[in-house]
């Protein structure tokens, strides 16, 4: 099943460094708590490349899709946050919508 993801990146806990959104696919139901997979390749600088499931939005336009707001990533630098977009955009094919 595809779900729409969504998550914000931080750098330190107050600088917002931008928004990650795009597609997964699912093998089974998601609950509220579980964790995704972001990255299937592993840790990236510290990140699991797993995230908790905080709230899940069922559309009601007739497509049935789902979408997933996932948990906060948190970094110490923007040398950080670099490394682990570049693996998002590439790996896991998702957006990164850049506040800086």
């Amino acid at each position: 099943m595809i779900v729409n993801i969504d998550f914000s990146i931080f750098s330190a806990p107050t600088r917002a460094c931008g928004n990650v959104t795009g597609e997964l696919d699912v093998s089974h139901e998601i609950r509220i708590g579980d964790e995704v997979a972001v990255l299937s390749s592993g840790p990236v600088k510290g990140f699991t490349g797993r995230l908790k499931v905080i709230s899940i939005i069922c559309s009601e336009d007739g497509y049935k899709r789902i979408s997933l707001a996932l948990e906060d990533v948190v970094f110490e630098s923007i040398e950080e946050v670099d490394i682990l977009i570049r693996s998002l955009e590439k790996e896991g094919k998702l957006f990164f919508d850049s506040y800086y």
